[in-house]
């Protein structure tokens, strides 16, 4: 028997009054209440279309093990986005920082703390990430601490890329995910000469911003921020953390949306304070938050990217084995020049790639059918699974309420988006009973 086998059967699993999922077959549907009935159009669709299941397809594909983490010299040839690390300096004081914040780990030592990067430490990697990838396009990300920081640096990346890219006739998207603060009109200037797409770590309106990411000296950066992005909101994406300050989530998302911004994103935080971290009854409230809205969330889902990713997920051609390409066609370039599994191992040697494949690594990838929890989940061709790096270093309870919360997202975007916008994403569905 396959080690990838399910025991789910043909039984279906309802997601919400109406709307039905298969997690076996990857398989959306309407059926109103009826369970028998639900359970009989499912079986009917699978012996006539004649379908594979998720576990068959994932055996056959990119099933086993060794096959998320493959030799770097593999992954240089797949590679479709590189994350770069500028700086490991940052003038903000987010007290969530898995850096720096008050919720970082003992043994998250860095060795690379307030650093900059030097154009020898990296560009010979970034060219030959452009020159080796056999993808037609890459997307590079500039990252930090605040990347910023490390402007001059930055400058002369950007013009040789844009060689380099010319010279191999490939196509690079590049990106920055920056804190707002130093968006002066002449870095605005070159971003918009490189073309150059601006994420902004940016988390609502002045009584929230200022509480979480104030400056390292406690000033307030609200003002400053928004003073900096006037006029480029269109162009910019926003990042904002999940946390006990944002639980107001619709509120939070239209206070972005009013202001005309590309599109919004949020991450669960992950944090030892407190006064930060999310509890159970945070997580209620927000869920109760969005079924109170749910006609925002039906009309304004393109551009609220977590609700976008789920939707996107549901199809049957699309189930989702890992929660992100780390180490697959994703890698992460740090300021030491070396290559790490993201950005979020930066300085932590044992997980650097190379480090990561050898057989003494106490750090194991699995795909969502060889983890212990996510192979028992019904979501888990959904979601993903969790952000590799979280188990690893955080403790059971965290993960349990953020997949607690995962899953009731997962129904309430399957409700909406099967109803509301079933033909958007092609799904493969039965009619409704």
């Amino acid at each position: 028997m396959s080690p990838f086998t399910q025991t789910t059967g043909m039984k279906p699993i309802q997601i919400s009054e109406s709307v039905w999922y298969s997690p076996e077959y990857h398989f959306l549907f309407s059926c109103g209440g009826n369970e028998k009935k639900a359970t009989e159009n499912l079986q009917k669709y699978v012996a006539s279309s004649g379908i594979r299941t998720v576990a068959s397809r994932a055996v056959n594909g990119n099933g086993c093990e060794d096959s998320l983490l493959p030799h770097p010299s593999t992954l240089q040839r797949s590679l479709k986005t590189l994350t770069v690390e500028l700086t490991s300096a940052c003038n903000l004081g987010c007290s969530y920082c898995y850096l720096f914040g008050s919720g970082r780990l003992e043994n998250q030592q860095s060795c690379s703390t307030s650093r900059h990067a030097t154009t020898g430490n990296i560009l010979h990697r970034i060219s030959c990430s452009i020159e080796e990838t056999c993808q037609p396009e890459l997307t590079i990300q500039f990252i930090g601490g605040e990347p910023l920081l490390n402007f001059s640096t930055l400058i002369i990346l950007l013009a040789e890329i844009r060689k380099v890219a010319r010279r191999h006739s490939k196509q690079v998207h590049l990106q920055i995910i920056t804190n707002g603060t130093l968006l002066t009109k002449k870095v605005w200037d070159v971003l918009e000469d490189y073309e150059v797409e601006v994420l902004l770590s940016l988390d609502g309106p002045a009584a929230i911003q200022n509480v979480l990411r104030p400056l390292r000296n406690g000033g307030e950066t609200s003002d400053l921020i928004l003073r900096n992005i006037r006029g480029h909101e269109a162009k910019t994406s926003i990042l904002f953390m999940l946390c006990k300050q944002t639980t107001g989530l619709t509120k939070n998302l239209k206070w972005f949306l009013d202001r005309g911004f590309h599109a919004v994103s949020f991450n669960y935080v992950y944090t030892a304070d407190p006064t930060v971290a999310l509890t159970r009854q945070d997580l209620d409230n927000i869920l109760a938050d969005i079924d109170n809205h749910k006609d925002f969330y039906a009309n304004n889902f393109r551009h609220i990217r977590n609700f976008r990713r789920f939707a996107e997920s549901f199809p049957i051609s699309r189930p989702r084995l890992c929660a992100c390409n780390a180490g697959q066609n994703y890698a992460a370039l740090g300021i030491d020049g070396e290559y790490y599994l993201c950005q979020r191992g930066f300085g932590i040697k044992s997980l650097r790639l190379d480090d990561m494949r050898k057989e003494s690594s106490p750090h194991k990838l699995h795909s969502v059918l060889e983890d212990r929890y996510c192979s028992q989940c019904w979501a888990r061709h959904i979601c993903g699974g969790l952000c590799w790096f979280n188990p690893l270093f955080w403790p059971d309870d965290y993960r349990e309420l953020r997949c607690y919360f995962t899953r009731e997202l997962i129904k309430r975007v399957g409700h909406t988006f099967f109803i509301d916008r079933k033909d958007s994403f092609g799904y493969a569905s039965t009619e409704t009973c």
